[in-house]
């Protein structure tokens, strides 16, 4: 089992859009499809559409970010690391994280 299973995928990008200002663009990217770009308030709504980015990764490197940068994820699939920066967003995010490395500690005893 990786982190990457344990990772609330829904909270991840609320705890994303939290971080944003109104209007503010998420940008998401890999190395095989076209990047995009959504205002995470105004996605997965009621009657909005679907923003299909993973946070994790679905087996590609994963980055979601700001235009300047100033905080985001970047998933390595190989690594099966995830690395979150942007005192933002690892204040909105460490709970989930925590518990998420919880849940991947090898068991003692």
């Amino acid at each position: 089992m990786t982190w990457a299973e344990h990772l609330d995928a829904a909270a991840e990008i609320q705890a994303i859009a939290a971080c944003t200002a109104p209007g503010e663009l998420i940008f998401s990217a890999d190395p095989y499809h076209l990047g995009s770009a959504a205002d995470l308030r105004r996605v997965d709504g009621p009657g909005q559409p679907r923003w299909h980015e993973p946070v994790a990764g679905d087996g590609d490197y994963a980055i979601n970010t700001t235009f300047d940068l100033r905080f985001g994820t970047f998933a390595h699939p190989w690594e099966d690391s995830l690395c979150v920066w942007g005192a933002d967003l690892l204040q909105e995010t460490q709970g989930a994280l925590d518990a998420c490395c919880r849940g991947c500690a090898p068991e003692t005893g």
